[in-house]
């Protein structure tokens, strides 16, 4: 028996998986592997350094019961980290090598304008015989010409002076398929990668789409940079306000700071809404919870109760008829399809937002600063103002609690293939 609890599609033929079987050795018992079809992490024309890298995105995104936020966080801060540990210089040569076969003997190639050819080429110049068929290994060297000419065989790093191109390294074998793995995820696209890779981010700030086939061969496009700002993906959800305990006067909850005083100093201007805005009352992590949950509870209900409307005589009933696979209107006269007034959606949208005014940390990441500055005032916020921190996580990790009930995000496939 074999099923595949997590699943990453990427297009056609190209995809990652966990593929859980019996173990024969063990009566009873399953074993997990990775399964990794046709993804740039297992292609032998990228460097050692970018298959570890897209193998450690790949676990993160196939990662079980982990909110798409935090897999996104946890993707770019590994790869600022990578980025400060590659540009440090002590990283190994070798996860810098490319490998290319080469087909025939070197002299025999037409076009000679091929990294591989070259290296192959030098090597043969230096008496290393080379056959037909035999894997080249080379890396790409600093220098001001094109990339042939600056390709060399590892063990020639050192030797005249000769150094790794670091920045040609990450713009053109790091990103590109850290890119493509995580083009389809909401809330990271090309020049966000980039930035987290220490990158011009505007030289990759365009619009990168996937081409879908269907069965009738057509095509449409999905837009990889979705990424939306707050102002624009909560503009629709009901507020998070609190009446103060000590003067009952109202206060809205705007989130652990708003840009205008992002880089204000001292930061404590980033926790201002713990203070009543009135009385300077302290909002403690338990008063927090109980009004959330309150409201949590309220928006749960609301979603349970919700009618559906008809899109054509916008009718509102829980009565309803399936035709041709969609919900319609049960008026004789109606032909219109019937939706839910709360949706999904827009329950999973109102409990998000809840938990992001929180999440200071998400809050840092999305801040435009570089890594440096974003690790500086994380350090200074945790050091400074330890209570208000541990305050706003208290309250993330009680919201992020309460989504993990919500499988609006999940799709467990081993509930849809439990009948085989």
């Amino acid at each position: 028996m074999e099923y595949l609890p997590v699943f990453y599609y990427l297009k056609k033929k190209k995809y990652a998986a966990l593929l859980v079987k019996e173990d024969r050795n063990n009566r009873g018992g399953y074993t997990t592997e990775k399964k990794i079809i046709g993804l740039d992490a297992v292609r032998r024309d990228w460097c050692t350094l970018s298959a570890e890298m897209g193998n450690y995105v790949i676990d993160c995104l196939l990662a079980e019961n982990k909110q798409r936020e935090d897999v996104v966080m946890e993707i770019h801060a590994y790869l600022r980290r990578m980025a400060d540990e590659i540009r440090s210089g002590k990283m190994d040569v070798y996860k810098f090598v490319i490998t290319k076969r080469i087909s025939k003997n070197p002299e025999e190639y037409t076009d000679k304008n091929l990294p591989h050819v070259q290296v192959a080429l030098q090597s043969k110049n230096r008496g290393i015989h080379i056959a037909p068929g035999e894997e080249i290994l080379y890396v790409i060297s600093k220098g001001d010409g094109q990339i042939t000419s600056r390709a060399c065989s590892p063990n020639q790093i050192g030797v005249d002076g000769k150094e790794i191109d670091i920045e040609w390294y990450l713009a053109n074998q790091i990103h590109p398929p850290i890119a493509r793995l995580c083009g389809p995820i909401e809330g990271t696209d090309s020049a966000l990668i980039a930035e987290c890779l220490g990158l011009d981010p505007t030289k990759f700030n365009h619009q990168n789409t996937i081409k879908t086939s269907s069965s009738s061969n057509n095509e449409f496009s999905i837009p990889t940079s979705i990424r939306l700002a707050d102002t624009e993906k909560y503009v629709d959800v009901e507020k998070f306000v609190v009446t103060c305990a000590s003067c009952h006067k109202q206060n809205p909850i705007d989130g652990v700071y708003t840009k205008s005083d992002a880089t204000t100093t001292p930061p404590k201007s980033y926790f201002v809404c713990l203070n009543c805005k009135h009385c300077n009352h302290r909002f403690g992590s338990a008063f927090l919870e109980n009004n959330l949950i309150l409201l949590i509870r309220q928006f749960l209900r609301k979603y349970q109760i919700s009618y559906q409307e008809c899109s054509k005589c916008l009718s509102r009933t829980n009565q309803f008829f399936i035709r041709s696979g969609k919900v319609k209107c049960i008026k004789p006269d109606c032909n219109g399809t019937l939706h839910r007034v709360y949706d999904a959606h827009a329950l999973n949208n109102q409990l998000t937002y809840f938990r992001d005014i929180f999440y200071y940390e998400r809050a840092l990441d999305r801040l435009i600063l570089d890594h440096n500055e974003k690790e500086k005032l994380k350090r200074m916020i945790e050091d400074n103002y330890p209570e208000e921190a541990s305050t706003f996580k208290e309250v993330c990790h009680f919201v992020s609690e309460q989504l993990k009930l919500s499988l609006y995000t999940v799709v467990n496939l081993e509930n849809i293939f439990s009948f085989y």
